[in-house]
């Protein structure tokens, strides 16, 4: 425009002429704003413009942006470099908007959990100590009447050396009186032939009945 300008001679009333029917959409709006006279100003209409579309106005406002997105991109920084899991979920859900207020939100977090650690070891200890004393007291009761546990264990020795012995005496008259009746009943007379006793006891050559003989070996046995 200002090339165009100066190469065609134009004045300023044709220069503002010239802005006026190049604006379009939003920019077109603001001439609204303005009076008739200031339509026929370039230098008004140049001024209205870089105010509403210009960004030397919005420089502060820009560094104030830059700085806060250099604040976040640190809170994020620092909550990632934290190892702990559960600070880190803390942070996320707090939202810090500074660094500052993301390391005091960590200290804090982190105090309440030492203190919440030493109240649980501290009941821990308490219920390690109670059952010592038990088990010290259940000691003391075991070894205040060492007498007595002696001779109790003494007592258990002698009977567990009868029930042996006893058992031992049965199974060998179990096994003897096996024994004796398979002898007895092995005999065999030369003389009748039976079975049960010898020859110089035959009841024959003795002349008695073998039945009666027989009976009262039986009953003998």
């Amino acid at each position: 425009m200002c090339a165009a300008a100066s190469v065609n001679k134009w004045s300023d009333e044709e220069k503002a002429t010239a802005l006026v029917v190049a604006l379009r959409g939003e920019a077109l709006d603001i001439l609204q704003t303005l009076t008739e006279d200031k339509h026929k100003d370039d230098r008004e209409l140049v001024l209205h413009l870089e105010m509403r579309f210009g960004n030397k106005h919005l420089q502060q406002m820009y560094q104030v942006q830059l700085k806060g997105f250099h604040e976040q991109l640190g809170v994020q920084i620092f909550i990632d470099g934290i190892r702990d899991h559960e600070t880190q979920q803390t942070l996320r859900l707090a939202r810090c908007k500074t660094l500052n207020k993301a390391l005091t939100t960590a200290l804090e977090f982190d105090a309440v959990k030492q203190a919440s650690k030493g109240h649980v070891r501290v009941r821990q200890i308490r219920t390690y100590d109670r059952i010592n004393k038990d088990n010290e007291y259940q000691r003391s009761r075991n070894r205040s009447s060492p007498a007595s546990t002696e001779k109790q264990y003494f007592n258990q020795v002698v009977d567990d050396f009868l029930k042996k012995l006893f058992a031992m005496r049965n199974d060998m008259n179990t096994k003897k009186s096996g024994r004796s009746f398979r002898q007895q009943n092995s005999l065999e007379c030369w003389n009748c032939g039976e079975r049960g006793h010898i020859r110089p006891r035959c009841p024959k050559l003795r002349g008695e009945a073998a039945p009666v003989q027989q009976e009262d070996h039986q009953e003998t046995f």
